[in-house]
């Protein structure tokens, strides 16, 4: 590819970046996301750079889901993704997800404020199909008004853990563990579960790399 010397005017500028976000949003120039969601875990698999690692531990009467969810950022394999969820038996209703990204090079600082703010509203995130950006917002703050999250950095076979629980209001009891699981992967798992529980579930997820 053969450079260009000359200087853009901020003219020039302004149109090709509205020209990019376009194509982002239009989908095309092979910009748009990947998204394979309700396939099987080996397909995912063969889609990743990474190898999934699971928990070895899962309490009594849950079990994992055989609906897997893919995601490739601008269908990027290196800023990939896969959510795997694990369900009650009988009725379905979810439990727990294991969520794993490509985190090569990405520097990690959990007592970071700003971090643990971004962790928490994807704790939310994953449990509230919210409808505005208002509402999340709304939620958001009241709970960190209302001092119902508990901030735990804790050591782990050896590796600095992230949790967060949210201890009401009860609808939204929930808990977040988040770590590097190897130099490759970033992992977290979500959970109704006890943060004890959880814990359990995050200490039987050995690095499988």
């Amino acid at each position: 590819m053969t450079s260009r010397s000359f200087i853009y005017s901020p003219l020039e500028i302004t149109i090709y970046l509205v020209f990019l976000i376009s194509l982002v949003g239009c989908g095309y120039g092979g910009l748009s996301d990947v998204k394979k969601d309700g396939i099987s875990l080996e397909e995912a698999q063969k889609l990743l750079l990474f190898q999934i690692c699971l928990p070895d531990y899962v309490p009594n009467g849950v079990t994992m889901s055989n609906s897997v969810f893919y995601h490739a950022e601008f269908g990027d394999p290196n800023e990939s993704d896969v959510t795997i969820n694990y369900v009650r038996e009988g009725d379905g209703k979810l439990i727990f997800s294991v969520y794993e990204r490509n985190g090569t090079g990405q520097e990690i600082n959990f007592h970071d404020i700003g971090l643990q703010r971004v962790n928490l509203s994807q704790l939310l995130d994953w449990q509230v199909d919210w409808e505005t950006i208002e509402d999340f917002d709304k939620q958001f703050n009241e709970l960190e008004k209302d001092g119902t999250i508990e901030y735990e950095i804790y050591d782990a076979l050896g590796t600095e853990r992230l949790l967060i629980e949210i201890t009401l209001p009860i609808e939204l009891k929930s808990v977040l563990i988040t770590w590097r699981l190897s130099q490759y992967v970033l992992i977290d798992i979500y959970s109704f579960l006890s943060a004890e529980e959880t814990k359990l579930i995050a200490n039987s997820v050995k690095n499988c790399n």
